[in-house]
């Protein structure tokens, strides 16, 4: 399908959001709903990083913070506190991405002339602190999609998210038997063949 590219410099920024959301998208699809909830992370003292879920709510409510931050700065209609709904599963979180981006779509819809002056006269104040004038507080909201995306693929691996997704099932063997998974030594083994896979525990 050929993609269609929206126009002008704010066009571009959603975008490069939309492509960064479905990057993460296209990582959560290697994981199952247990998986995703699963503690995964027993040292680390932030709580927005224990888990997958927790790392997708953060992202989903991050996105719709800075989405009010551009309404209130240019006198928009805005849906106070906006948070994501709960997540079970990885549909859940890709779901709750997609309602995020079009909140964030509709903020931008009235912006997508915006003129450089009016870009350097709206500073908006962010909560740790620092003042991003618009272009850059989108900016930061597409590098926070992909810093975290990152945060989990070092978490959970890309070999050991696949084991995680197929742990637990069993196929027959066939031309495309899908990937095997085998916990050894604390490292998790895939491998595509025609065999009968059998039940694995993580």
């Amino acid at each position: 399908m050929v993609k269609t590219y929206r126009e002008g410099p704010v066009g571009a920024l959603l975008d490069e959001y939309e492509r960064a959301a479905d990057e993460f998208k296209n990582v959560l699809s290697d994981i199952d709903a247990h998986h995703f909830l699963a503690i995964v992370d027993h040292e680390t003292s932030d709580p927005d990083c224990v888990s997958v879920e927790r790392i997708l709510n953060h992202v989903v409510n991050a996105g719709y913070g800075y989405a009010n931050l551009i309404r209130k700065q240019f006198g928009d209609a805005l849906t106070e506190k906006i948070q994501a709904k709960p997540m079970q599963t990885p549909q859940d979180a890709c779901l709750e991405l997609d309602q995020m981006l079009h909140y964030t779509a509709e903020t931008l819809e009235n912006k997508m002339q915006i003129t450089l002056e009016e870009i350097l006269n709206n500073l908006i104040k962010v909560s740790w602190g620092q003042q991003y004038d618009f272009e850059q507080l989108l900016e930061h909201a597409i590098v926070h999609v992909l810093r975290l995306a990152q945060v989990f693929s070092i978490k959970i691996p890309r070999h050991q998210r696949c084991a995680l997704g197929l742990l637990g099932k069993t196929w027959t063997s066939g031309d495309h038997a899908p990937a095997w998974c085998l916990k050894v030594n604390g490292e998790y083994l895939c491998q595509r063949g025609d065999f009968r896979a059998s039940r694995l525990s993580p």
